[in-house]
């Protein structure tokens, strides 16, 4: 994000601000917002990792509920779109105005969840979104992601059968079920087999939480698309262990997963063109926990390599 838009004297309070309302929990030093302007100085101040931004701004939405809608809409501009979807649920309820259906922000929210996989939380949002009191408003943009979409993606394959249910006949839904079929991501079911001990690391990163969690990812250049994946500072039964991961394509990214009683698992999910978002999903976490990218950390673990 470029400081242009914002006049110095502004930036320098907004960094006064955010270095002045930070306390201690659990020993750590936790990020509070004390208003909505202190999103966009966070997002300004972290650049290509807006990551960091999403616990403070949860913790401000849970304080000030009334502000949920314009938290949802700068949410929408500051993370990936579907992020503002556990806030724009929310802000509208059961009785929408006619002027939140319309908005653009919550249309663009609800789109960018209908084009996840169905396993991720936010997509389960935005179906419920899609499917309530606001459907009228948001269909027309849906309606022509879908049809320009000819078929390929997770967008037309999720969104036809919810038009269906509603009675909606839509041409490109009918022309392209075949091809939307075929053009369905394949997935491998098994992970690739790893022995750890003995597996060489290529680049290896590191993300740290708010709360102490961090995530140690290597790359093991000998097998395609398998990563090491360790997870510290939580409480989780996977607290401490280095598991074997796939690297998939996603919509805008990637995700790290594994399997987890006998499922497959997203460990850790990447969003975002240049600016990336990145979150990590435990066992026996409901929510996901913002993460950021250590680049000095990342570089000399590289250097170190990663613990047998």
């Amino acid at each position: 994000m470029s400081f242009t838009k914002y006049p110095a004297t502004l930036l320098l309070a907004g960094f006064a601000v955010l270095a002045t309302s930070a306390g201690a929990k659990n020993g750590m030093n936790e990020l509070v917002f004390k208003s909505l302007a202190d999103l966009d100085i966070c997002a300004a101040h972290n650049g290509y990792d807006t990551g960091a931004c999403l616990l403070p701004l949860q913790a401000y939405a849970k304080k000030n509920p009334k502000e949920l809608f314009a938290i949802a809409k700068n949410a929408r501009l500051q993370f990936t779109h579907w992020t503002a979807l556990q806030f724009f649920e929310p802000a509208v309820g059961k009785s929408p105005t006619p002027a939140q259906c319309a908005d653009e922000d919550l249309a663009l929210s609800v789109l960018s969840g209908l084009a996840l996989p169905p396993d991720y939380p936010a997509y389960a949002i935005a179906v419920r979104v899609f499917n309530g009191s606001c459907f009228d408003a948001v269909r027309p943009l849906v309606e022509k992601e879908v049809t320009t979409s000819k078929g390929t993606g997770y967008l037309p394959q999720n969104a036809c059968p919810l038009f269906a249910a509603k009675g909606v006949s839509l041409a490109a839904c009918t022309a392209n079920k075949q091809v939307a079929v075929r053009a369905a991501p394949v997935m491998p079911e098994k992970l690739p087999t790893v022995d750890l001990s003995s597996a060489k690391f290529g680049l290896i990163q590191v993300f740290a939480g708010p709360n102490g969690e961090r995530v140690t990812l290597a790359d093991i250049p000998a097998v395609p698309g398998a990563f090491a994946l360790r997870v510290d500072g939580v409480r989780s039964p996977s607290n401490g262990k280095t598991q074997v991961h796939h690297q998939s394509p996603a919509i805008s990214g990637f995700d790290y997963w594994t399997q987890h009683n006998g499922q497959r698992w997203n460990t850790l999910i990447e969003r975002g063109g240049s600016y990336k978002n990145y979150e990590l999903y435990v066992p026996g976490f409901k929510d996901a926990i913002p993460v950021t990218y250590r680049e000095a950390e990342s570089r000399a673990a590289t250097e170190a390599g990663l613990p047998k």
